[in-house]
Order: C-alpha cells, then structure tokens, then sequence
C-alpha cells in the first residue's frame, strides 16, 4: 500500500506504522501485566481482616469492661455490708 502512495488516517504511510505498532504492542503488555498485579488486593484484603479484627477486639472489650464494672460493683457492696457500713 505505501507503494501506492496510499496514505493512513493522520498522515501515516504503512511503512510509518511499524514503530508506532512497536509502542502499541509494548503499551498493551504493560496493561496486561498492570491488570494480571494482584499484589494490591492482597494488601487491600489484609487492611480489611485487620479492620475485621480490631472491631471484634473493641466489642469484647467494651464487654469484658462492662462486665468487670459490675463484678467490682458488687465486691464493694458485699464488702460494705459484711462491715455493716
């Protein structure tokens, strides 16, 4: 075809395309390999357990610390009544 003279969209003869097809090419393995990367939902993954963990770690807290506000409650009333105060 450039031996016709045929010229491509944006003034491009065939023989023009070969280094443009090279920049296509190496732009598509670099896409490629950018969306095969799992490393990131890996880390996303773990922040997200992490999260999971210190929620759960905050609910038995607040529990176990109501709980034993109580129990301390009660060994001071008990304490208070054997003394008769």
């Amino acid at each position: 075809m450039a031996a016709l003279g045929v010229r491509w969209t944006g003034g491009l003869t065939q023989s023009d395309m070969g280094p443009v097809l090279e920049v296509m090419l190496d732009m598509l393995k670099k896409f490629k390999a950018f969306a095969g990367d799992e490393s990131g939902v890996t880390a996303i993954e773990y922040g997200l357990i992490a999260g999971l963990i210190a929620v759960v770690i905050i609910a038995v807290i607040t529990t176990v610390g109501t709980d034993l506000t109580n129990l301390f409650n009660n060994v001071s009333g008990g304490l208070q009544n054997a003394s008769g105060n």
